[in-house]
């Protein structure tokens, strides 16, 4: 318990896509977007500019365990260099949301992000770092 998981990436957009971005936290075995979505944070649509933005997320473990006593729960947001244009139509946009219970003891488990920019976004990442912390 108290296992953390931090993500952070850039972005730039074209002025093509204006749907809503999700991100989704993903658990399982296979580290890719087949394992379980544990947690979806859905953000505001996007509008026809050209914008670059840092995207943050934050996952603690608030219990582990077999079964469904495992639960997660994130905060992820959007920091753009337009105020009401780009990449969301605010300045900036938290998200915060809590996992149902999961089984966190399947070895070789894998933890992961999945970011769908929406319909026909065209977005370029440069950078992702991610951080794993107190595993227990």
């Amino acid at each position: 318990m108290g296992t953390r998981y931090k993500v952070v990436f850039d972005v730039s957009k074209t002025a093509a896509g204006v749907s809503t971005p999700i991100i989704q936290v993903r658990f399982g075995t296979n580290g890719n977007i087949s394992d379980a979505s544990l947690l979806s944070f859905t953000f505001n649509p996007q509008t026809a500019a050209i914008d670059i933005g840092r995207w943050e997320l934050n996952v603690t473990f608030r219990t582990i365990g077999g079964g469904t006593s495992a639960v997660i729960q994130g905060v992820a947001g959007v920091y753009h260099s337009l105020s009401t244009t780009g990449l969301q139509n605010v300045p900036t946009k938290v998200v915060i949301t809590t996992s149902g219970g999961f089984n966190s003891n399947p070895p070789n488990s894998i933890i992961g992000v999945s970011v769908n920019g929406g319909t026909l976004a065209v977005w370029t990442v440069s950078l992702v770092q991610a951080q794993l912390e107190n595993l227990t």
